[in-house]
């Protein structure tokens, strides 16, 4: 699944004096600001450029399953999470279940998750509350 959010930016030059002057008398000129936009657009559920963000719009019942990409940011709450092949998992959201396999480090800013790993137990930066890691 491929999800597409974009966000609009306007940005707005900033009046910038500019002062040249001679023997007699000063002259300044000033930059008219002049607004731009921009459109930044986020892929979710897809590894780009190894990283890949991971969420789900509809709070569905089926796992978020991702594989082989060098890191993920997992940003659902309450959902369950399949990874395999993720060397960094970034787990923002809160009660959610991971299984991984292959992770080298995982980092939990969320709360009440719980971690389930195949394999060598992988680094964990546990910056959260009640979250729980077990070998599966």
């Amino acid at each position: 699944m491929r999800l597409i959010r974009t966000v609009s930016l306007v940005a707005v030059a900033a009046a910038l004096p500019f002062t040249a002057s001679s023997c007699s008398s000063a002259e300044t000129k000033t930059a008219k600001p002049s607004p731009s936009a921009s459109t930044v657009e986020t892929i979710y559920n897809e590894c780009i450029d190894g990283a890949m963000q991971l969420w789900d719009e509809d709070g569905g019942d089926d796992p978020i399953a991702a594989k082989d990409c060098a890191a993920a940011n997992l940003i659902s709450s309450g959902r369950t999470y399949d990874l395999a092949g993720i060397g960094t998992v970034t787990i923002e959201g809160s009660k959610t279940t991971v299984d991984v396999t292959g992770a080298e480090r995982i980092v939990i800013t969320g709360d009440d998750n719980t971690i389930r790993w195949h394999g060598e137990r992988p680094e964990i930066d546990d910056q959260g509350q009640g979250n729980t890691d077990a070998a599966a």
